[in-house]
C-alpha cells in the first residue's frame, strides 16, 4: 500500500521536460508544411518537443498561425516563438550586403533620432486592442526537490534543478490566460483606457507599457550615453533594415524595472542591452529589444522586452505602429517558510512570460451629444438639455 501511495505522489510532481530538440527556423517551415493536415493536438505535441536555435519574425509566425488556428497549436507556436525572441535572427533573414561606413552609420541613427523626436508626436489620434496571453514557469518546489534527490539522488537532483532553471530556460512554460485592452494613442501619447474599454481585467502579474513611443525615447537617449554599435543588415517585411547593438551602463540607464502598483517607490534602473533595427531611408524603428544587467547577488535574474513594429492602415492612411511584443521575468520565487514570505535559494525561479499583439487599429474622433441634465434645484417646469462632450473611437 505504502507502495502506491508513493508512486501516485511521483505522478503529481514537476519533473524536468525531455531536452528539446534545437532546430531552424526553416526545420519549422517544412515541419508545419508536412504537418498542416494533423489534428490539432498531434500539431501541437510535433512543436512543443522543439526549440528553435534562431529568432523568428512576426510575419512570419503570423503565417505559421494562419495554417495552425487550432487552440493548442497556436499556444505551442506562441511559446516556441517566445523562447527564442532574443535570439540571432534566422539565416534566411540576413542578407549579403556590405557593411555601411561610419557616415552612411550616422545618416542612419540621425534619421531615427528625428524620427522618435518628431515623427511619432505626428501619429494621428487612435485606438488598439492590446492582446496579451500570459505564461508561467513550472519551477520544482523544495518538497519536490527533496524527493527528487530521494529518487536521483543528492548530486544527479541537483544537477537536474539547476539545468532546468538556468537563465535560457524559457520553454517550460504553462499558459496561464489572456486578456485585451484597449490602449489610445491621444496627442502623442499613449494612454491604456479604464471602464469599458477594458473587455477584460488585466490580472495581477508581468506588464509592460510605452510600446507606442516611449520605449524608442528611453532607449535612443540612454544608448547615445554608452556603447552604440553596428551589427547586421536584416530583412523585413517591406525590406532591409540595418540592426544596432547597444549597451548602457546603470548610471545612465532609465529602464525602470519593478513591482506593479509599487513601481515609483521601489523601481530600479539596472544596467541593460539589446538591439534596435532601424529603416534606413526613412529612419523608422522597426524592431527594439532591451534586456536588463542584474548583479549576481540580485533575485532578479532575467528582465526583457522586444517590440516589432510594421505598418498598420489608420484612418486610411500607413503607419509605422507596434505589432508585437514578448516581455519576459525571471526572479528567485517567494515561498512560505515558518508561516513568513522569504526568497529561497537562487536555485529555484518564478518565470513569467508575456506575449502581446496589437490588433483593430482605428482612427479616434470626438464629437459632441445633446444629453439631457436634470435640474436638482427644485425649480420646477421640464430638464434643461446641455451640450456634453464625449469622445467616442470611431473606425474609419
Amino acid at each position: 500500500m505504502r507502495r502506491w501511495a508513493f508512486l501516485l505522489l511521483l505522478a503529481g510532481l514537476a519533473w524536468p521536460a525531455r531536452a528539446a530538440t534545437g532546430v531552424s527556423v526553416a526545420y519549422v517551415d517544412q515541419l508545419l508544411a508536412k504537418t498542416h493536415k494533423l489534428p490539432d493536438k498531434k500539431v501541437a505535441h510535433k512543436i512543443d518537443g522543439l526549440e528553435l536555435t534562431e529568432r523568428v519574425s512576426y510575419a512570419r509566425l503570423a503565417r505559421w498561425k494562419a495554417m495552425f488556428p487550432g487552440p493548442e497549436s497556436q499556444g505551442a507556436l506562441i511559446k516556441l516563438a517566445d523562447a527564442a525572441a532574443f535570439l540571432s535572427p534566422a539565416v534566411n533573414d540576413i542578407p549579403d550586403r556590405p557593411k555601411p561606413d561610419r557616415e552612411e552609420q550616422k545618416q542612419i541613427l540621425m534619421k531615427a533620432l528625428d524620427y522618435t523626436v518628431d515623427t511619432l508626436h505626428r501619429l494621428p489620434n487612435f485606438t488598439a486592442t492590446r492582446r496579451t496571453r500570459s505564461f508561467e514557469g513550472q519551477a520544482p518546489s523544495p518538497a519536490d526537490k527533496t524527493i527528487m534527490g530521494m529518487i536521483l539522488g543528492p548530486r544527479e537532483a541537483d544537477d537536474t534543478a539547476s539545468a532546468n532553471n538556468g537563465d535560457d530556460d524559457f520553454r517550460r512554460l504553462t499558459a496561464v490566460e489572456s486578456w485585451n485592452q484597449t490602449v489610445t494613442y491621444r496627442d502623442g501619447a499613449e494612454v491604456v483606457e479604464n471602464g469599458q474599454a477594458l473587455t477584460a481585467e488585466a490580472p495581477i502579474g508581468l506588464a509592460s507599457s510605452g510600446e507606442f513611443g516611449p520605449i524608442l525615447n528611453v532607449v535612443l537617449s540612454d544608448a547615445m550615453q554608452g556603447k552604440l554599435l553596428w551589427d547586421h543588415w536584416e530583412r523585413g517585411a517591406n525590406g532591409d533594415f540595418g540592426v544596432f547593438s547597444y549597451t548602457v551602463p546603470q548610471e545612465h540607464s532609465h529602464y525602470r524595472v519593478g513591482r506593479r502598483g509599487f513601481l515609483e517607490t521601489e523601481g530600479h534602473f539596472p544596467a541593460y542591452h539589446g538591439e534596435i533595427g532601424i529603416d534606413p531611408a526613412t529612419g523608422s524603428i522597426l524592431r527594439i529589444s532591451m534586456d536588463a544587467d542584474f548583479g549576481p547577488n540580485s533575485a532578479a535574474k532575467v528582465s526583457s522586452i522586444q517590440v516589432e513594429y510594421g505598418s498598420v492602415k489608420i484612418g486610411g492612411s500607413s503607419y509605422i505602429c507596434p505589432l508585437w511584443s514578448v516581455v519576459r521575468y525571471k526572479s528567485a520565487a517567494a515561498v512560505e517558510e515558518s508561516g513568513t514570505i522569504s526568497i529561497t535559494t537562487h536555485k529555484t525561479y518564478a518565470t513569467n512570460v508575456n506575449d502581446v499583439v496589437f490588433t483593430d487599429y482605428h482612427l479616434f474622433r470626438s464629437e459632441s451629444r445633446i444629453l439631457p441634465v436634470v435640474d436638482t434645484s427644485g425649480n420646477s417646469g421640464a430638464p434643461a438639455a446641455t451640450p456634453v462632450q464625449a469622445p467616442t473611437p470611431e473606425p474609419k
